[in-house]
């Protein structure tokens, strides 16, 4: 299945694979992270406008997402350090804890 952000047209899927090759696992407010937390820099963020996630005031952003197949992207914000709270499902919030490094 292709992402999302490519069926709705919003980018392209070399843009995605691009994003693949260097690692990246998630998305949050148009930043891409890869499996660490660390915020990916591509071709596609170098053009996009986004809200900035280094100057943010991280006790406002609370992460929504869910579903077993978006637990790593999640991890990965996750150890960015950059979400005050979580909404997810109980299922995904299981595999987070009992795989809090994935695999």
């Amino acid at each position: 299945a292709q992402a999302q952000l490519v069926t709705s047209g919003m980018i392209e899927l070399s843009e995605v694979e691009e994003i693949a090759n260097l690692g990246g696992v998630g998305e949050m407010l148009g930043h891409f992270f890869d499996a660490n937390g660390q915020r990916l820099e591509t071709a596609l963020t170098a053009r996009t406008i986004a809200a900035s996630v280094e100057n943010a005031d991280m006790s406002r952003i609370i992460g929504l997402a869910g579903g077993i197949s978006k637990a790593d992207a999640i991890r990965a914000v996750l150890k960015s350090g950059r979400l005050y709270g979580l909404i997810t499902d109980e299922r995904t919030a299981r595999a987070l804890i009992q795989q809090p490094d994935g695999k």
